[in-house]
């Protein structure tokens, strides 16, 4: 279970800035910012604040303790979907993301983008209209309500197209800081992606390190990145493949929980190259089969992979035992498509002209070992990449 703490005027570093912020919320920010507490009143406890703040994600607070000193859990929210008996909450959601409320009125909806989950419309909708939305169950809510002690993380991929990223770093970097993931791979880059990494953390303010183990800046692959204070990297490499391609990899490691995952980065060549996709694909199946920590560590894959969901070779990354353009493809591992196979968006496009070509696959297990809480794609983002980026908030089992 995340551990919870209640801070005091007695807690140090981190803590006691969150003392102090719960403090100034308490005896001024509520009187004179009355709208940044919106479920608050002067009357409200001290732990009431603290429990605002975290979820916010401001000024570094955990999540209070409760009276029996175990975490906080909010019963009374509910995630809208189209299942439900009323949704009006749900269409009003779809609306305002997919229908033209935001792009036809974004000042309606502050601080949100069409990248932005579907709980940060919902908690919008929640505080501002009349669409009678209730309160939505958060990302950070479920990972803390799973039974399991499972470990949430959002994951990012994003191809920020090669051609001179220097120039359009920092915008770029405004877009993975908003998106703000736990884990990424970015696709395209080259000697620049120290430059963009620089301008992610600067904006992001988060501990990011790029995997910089093997052959790099020897092929087309997908660059892997973490939040160094939440992973720890066991080892990481790069795998080439041929025609100028290769695997981006590494073994990560929860530092809290212990728990483990291989992450892959990958950039095959482009579509209607299904020939060499089928190749790369037993190329890629017999490296995860070889690596040590695949029994208690499981797989993420992520990247442009210039192919649709239908197509022989993610076909096969699925599962299906597949012959086709001259080839056998089967591996032994098994996957799921994180936005396609959860959201059912199959009308989403991540490239403006190839489609959804870009994936975030997690591998399948029984008992299942991911669990997809959200998925999105943010369409025409800053920084001029022909590419949309693609994120998922899942939990680790």
């Amino acid at each position: 279970m995340p551990v919870c703490r209640t801070v005091s005027e007695k807690s140090t570093g981190e803590d006691l800035k969150c003392f102090e912020s719960v403090t100034w919320a308490m005896e001024k920010g509520i009187h004179s910012n009355k709208e940044w507490y919106p479920d608050l009143t002067p009357e409200s406890t001290f732990s009431e604040f603290q429990k605002t703040l975290h979820s916010g994600g401001r000024s570094g607070c955990p999540m209070p303790c409760n009276s029996k000193g175990g975490i906080e859990i909010d019963e009374s929210c509910h995630t809208a979907t189209d299942k439900d008996a009323d949704a009006t909450c749900y269409k009003a959601i779809m609306w305002a993301k997919k229908g033209g409320g935001l792009a036809q009125n974004p000042h309606w909806y502050p601080g949100l983008h069409l990248g932005s989950m579907t709980e940060e419309f919902q908690a919008h909708l929640h505080k501002n209209s009349g669409a009678n939305c209730p309160k939505p169950c958060k990302a950070s809510d479920a990972a803390v309500q799973s039974k399991d002690g499972g470990v949430n993380i959002r994951l990012m991929t994003f191809n920020v197209f090669w051609i001179k990223v220097w120039k359009r770093s920092s915008e770029l970097a405004k877009t993975v800081a908003a998106i703000s993931p736990d884990v990424g791979v970015i696709t395209e880059l080259w000697q620049d992606k120290w430059l963009l990494m620089k301008h992610i953390k600067e904006q992001s303010g988060r501990n990011y390190v790029l995997c910089n183990g093997g052959a790099q800046e020897k092929s087309w692959d997908g660059d892997v990145f973490y939040d160094a204070d939440i992973w720890r990297r066991n080892d990481d490499g790069v795998h080439l493949l041929g025609n100028e391609r290769g695997l981006s990899w590494a073994s990560l490691q929860h530092i809290k929980t212990g728990k483990k995952m291989l992450v892959y980065g990958f950039h095959p060549i482009r579509p209607y190259n299904e020939g060499p996709h089928l190749e790369n694909a037993m190329q890629v199946g017999k490296h995860m089969r070889e690596r040590p920590e695949l029994a208690d560590a499981p797989v993420v894959m992520m990247g442009d992979f210039n192919a649709h969901m239908g197509w022989p070779s993610m076909r096969c990354y699925r599962g299906e035992e597949v012959h086709a353009e001259g080839r056998y493809c089967k591996l032994p591992l098994k996957f799921v498509e994180s936005h396609q196979d959860t959201e059912n968006n199959w009308g989403d496009i991540t490239h403006k002209q190839a489609g959804f070509i870009d994936h975030i696959l997690l591998e399948k297990r029984e008992p299942a070992v991911f669990e997809t809480l959200s998925s999105a794609i943010w369409d025409s983002p800053p920084g001029r990449s022909d590419h949309n980026p693609l994120f998922a908030d899942v939990i680790l089992k």
